[in-house]
């Protein structure tokens, strides 16, 4: 074998190599494209949730003080009619 002979068969070794590798390339390719994609989705999710976390404390502050102030009504109305109030028990 001379040198010719061996760059031919380098040639077709290289080329079935890359053939045989392109199906992978591709599908590694797909799974990578896919990371990218469930990464950003994370990450709007991340932000939804904190978001939707902020929003649960404000309900929870205002029916905190919406509560207040019901009982504090309804002791005015008690303490008007003689009953007991959570105050004055």
């Amino acid at each position: 074998m001379n040198d010719e002979d061996l760059n031919k068969l380098r040639g077709v070794v290289k080329e079935e190599i890359g053939t045989a590798l392109k199906p992978v390339t591709e599908k590694l390719d797909a799974v990578w494209d896919q990371t990218v994609k469930l990464t950003e989705e994370i990450e709007e999710l991340k932000e939804d949730t904190d978001a939707l976390k902020l929003e649960v404390h404000d309900i929870h502050k205002e029916l905190g003080a919406f509560q207040d102030k019901t009982i504090s009504e309804i002791d005015k109305v008690k303490e008007h009619v003689g009953l007991p109030t959570s105050i004055n028990p």
